[in-house]
């Protein structure tokens, strides 16, 4: 059974295998829960022990006392290719060997009475670590949830490693500025359909109600719960949602106030569990328990027809833990002033079929909570949101703006095969070859200055580049390096092949392109509908893809800067005759939620906005290009509606983009007192547009108007201009110079 591959854990895998590649030693992956953490690390653990010859070993560290850690264990027994599991207790026996992954928990390497850390009749788990180092093993240590073990202990056994290279996980690590980070976007986790859209805190209650007695949030949740098993049901679904409520962790010691704490949190569990059975009629069958000394009913929790209704859980529970049918967390006052953490949250994001249902209620999750240093920490970190709904305006029609969206069909492909065609015709142009004669291609190219054989002329000097890509700028070597095993050499070649991804467009899988390349250049390859080039061997290949690395690159540059038939995009979106897209109307939900802070002084009504009520409290997570330009439309006179899009999910405008792998939703639509459609993209200032795909969507969005797909709509990206302190668009040419390009007009002149 092999995970599902997605393109933003592709993309962190190869940012990961670069980082570890090129000798980093301080590594963090921050991924949010349910975005496939286990599995990416799974999954770079299998290519870095296929792509480079040392004899590797991994430790998996694991907080708690052994459940995530036999978690771990079977996701990897079950889903790695190369990688084997074991436990510590198969270390201490058999020693760390290469190609192994050992989980193991903190407690048994940090607890002085574990007999792992004590040497006398047995040996010590330094002492097999250190055995397996004269071995000539190289250790890699992966530290899942890294924030839970910051302590000297912990230090102290990682110390026994020597000058290692460690990856840690989580989904909020802490902050450390000589580390190397790989992020996972949340968007790109929503996007796929795995996480929850939004979570939504204490819908609809006034900060009154959050002063209530736990009844009443237990009364709220309830009948949230009831709402989503109807909806479930009305789409034939055997989903049973579940209810998780949070209790503190125990506190150990034998304090009084470790006494009165503990007796408090025992009362509040009775009081909840009495409520649930007398007022709610919840049967013992349907709630499970799961605390420090006291687990019942957990077996089948993470089913998703499971009849348990309720979980009743320990802090400590927050991670590592997996059901994608749990919808709701409450979180109830405790007088112990008890520090909650946030993660918990989520634990009630995952989608239990990892598909949206553009509804609601199925495609959110819930927080009741009336412990306001709760609720206050949950907003400031952004784990969930207040959200409001608000109501189109009487006199605004959801047709308001008259576009169509393009939908990519769940069938679409990555037209690989148009793109090798694109490349073997570049080729051509370049070079004067042609497919079919492999010989006089070889003549060709190396009177062309290409070269050929079995050795290689560039070398791997893994401290002057920072990312795999870079190596083909690195300069030529005199001495040659014949190819004796090509497994040796995989590092060059991933280098290549990265490079040669950004222009290909063809998604962040070098795999493809590697097929791609083969299919063109290698003896044996040829089946597919592009006429091969050449006909090399698979040293031959090698070399000759690591040699001209750079020429290659340029090429697929090239081709990826031609006009006219070159631009797949542009022919799909100014016509779509190959019927590739659903055709979806643009309508605008009524009524929509957005995000508002609720303590927001003298809050600016932007009347202009199509929903009613809509204002600058709902400017929670907006750049500031979007906060600018939202109050800009209150200024411009000719703007006679705007809406504010979001950038995921059937109900809003979107267009396809980089050769059909993505989709782009632009910022903002907007109507004119003429009744001219706007479609308008925000970015930063110059030197602060972190968008790498700006252009892509730019010229994307400028076919789409091209096209045939509406009215007169117009476009346009806009930027800020720090320097003149105003806003510019550009709807011409491209170019990243805001503030003396004369394609940067100001926006004023848009409307004009």
């Amino acid at each position: 059974m092999a995970f599902k591959s997605f393109d933003f854990q592709n993309v962190a895998i190869n940012n990961l295998f670069d980082y570890v590649a090129l000798g980093k030693k301080n590594i963090i992956l921050q991924a949010p829960t349910g975005s496939g953490k286990t599995a990416m690390l799974i999954r770079l653990m299998d290519r870095i022990l296929r792509e480079t010859p040392d004899k590797l070993a991994f430790v998996w560290l694991t907080p708690g006392a052994g459940e995530l850690e036999e978690q771990q264990w079977l996701k990897t027994s079950q889903n790695a290719e190369v990688v084997k599991p074991q436990y510590l207790r198969d270390a201490m026996s058999g020693g760390f060997d290469a190609g192994t992954v050992t989980f193991i928990n903190w407690e048994a390497v940090t607890n002085k009475k574990n007999i792992a850390v004590r040497d006398g009749d047995v040996k010590s788990v330094s002492r097999v670590i250190s055995e397996a180092q004269t071995d000539g093993v190289k250790f890699i240590i992966i530290i899942d949830e890294e924030h839970r073990n910051q302590t000297s202990k912990a230090r102290e056994f990682l110390e026994t490693f020597g000058d290692v290279a460690m990856i840690r996980a989580s989904a909020t690590p802490l902050d450390d500025k000589h580390a190397e980070y790989v992020k996972v976007d949340e968007d790109d986790v929503i996007s796929e359909h795995l996480i929850t859209r939004e979570v939504v805190l204490n819908e609809n209650l006034s900060a009154d109600d959050e002063s209530a007695d736990f009844e009443y949030f237990i009364n709220k949740a309830d009948e949230k719960r009831l709402e989503i098993k109807r909806a479930y049901l009305s789409l034939g679904l055997d989903i049973n949602p579940l209810v998780l409520v949070q209790f503190p962790d125990e506190k150990t010691g034998n304090t009084e106030q470790a006494r009165e704490i503990n007796a408090e949190r025992q009362s509040l569990i009775d009081d909840v569990r009495k409520v649930l059975v007398e007022d709610y009629g919840q049967d013992e069958s349907q709630l499970a328990t799961w605390l420090s000394n006291e687990k019942i009913n957990i077996e089948d929790i993470s089913n998703n027809n499971s009849p348990v209704n309720y979980l009743f859980m320990k802090q400590a529970v927050s991670t590592g833990w997996d059901a994608p049918r749990a919808k709701i967390l409450i979180k109830l006052r405790l007088n112990s002033d008890e520090r909650f953490t946030i993660q918990t949250i989520g634990r009630i994001r995952r989608m239990p079929e990892q598909k949206h249902y553009d509804n609601p209620l199925l495609d959110n999750a819930f927080v009741y909570s009336n412990d306001r240093k709760y609720v206050s920490e949950v907003l400031k970190g952004h784990a969930a949101d207040r959200l409001v709904r608000y109501y189109l305006k009487p006199n605004v029609d959801k047709n308001v703006f008259g576009l169509i969206s393009l939908k990519r069909k769940d069938t679409l492909g990555n037209d690989v095969p148009e793109v090798a065609q694109k490349f073997k015709e570049q080729m051509e142009i370049m070079f004067g070859v042609k497919g079919g004669q492999t010989n006089i291609n070889k003549d060709l190219l190396t009177e062309q200055g290409f070269e050929f054989g079995t050795s290689l002329h560039y070398d791997m000097p893994t401290g002057s580049v920072r990312h795999l890509e870079d190596v083909v700028e690195l300069p030529r070597i005199t001495r040659e390096i014949p190819i004796v095993r090509t497994r040796n050499h995989g590092l060059q070649l991933e280098g290549v092949l990265r490079a040669l991804a950004t222009y290909l467009h063809v998604g962040k899988d070098t795999k493809v392109i590697r097929s791609m390349m083969m299919d063109l250049f290698r003896s044996g390859e040829q089946g597919g509908v592009v006429p091969q080039l050449l006909a090399l061997s698979v040293k031959e290949w090698y070399a000759f893809m690591i040699n001209n690395g750079r020429r290659l690159r340029d090429v697929a540059k090239s081709m990826d800067a031609r006009v006219g038939d070159m631009n797949f995009t542009s022919q799909l979106l100014l016509e779509d005759e190959a019927d590739k897209y659903l055709h979806v109307p643009v309508e605008l939900v009524n009524p929509d939620g957005y995000v508002v802070d609720v303590e927001t002084e003298n809050a600016l009504l932007l009347d202009r906005n199509v929903y009613d009520g809509y204002s600058t409290a709902n400017f929670i997570k907006q750049s500031s290009p979007e906060r600018q330009i939202e109050q800009a439309f209150q200024q411009i006179p000719e703007v006679k509606w705007f809406y504010r899009s979001k950038d995921r999910g059937s109900d809003y405008f979107s267009i396809p983009y980089d050769g059909n792998n993505r989709d782009f939703y632009p910022d903002y639509l907007v109507k004119d007192q003429d009744g001219i459609t706007y479609i308008i993209e925000t970015k930063g200032a110059s030197g602060q547009n972190i968008d790498e795909y700006a252009e892509m969507k730019f010229y994307a969005l400028k076919d789409y108007v091209d096209g045939s797909w509406g009215g007169d709509e117009k476009f346009a990206f806009v930027r800020p201009d720090n320097r003149a302190g105003i806003l510019k668009y550009n709807n011409t040419i491209w170019d990243e110079d805001v503030e003396n390009s004369p394609n940067w007009k100001p926006l004023t002149q848009l409307f004009k």
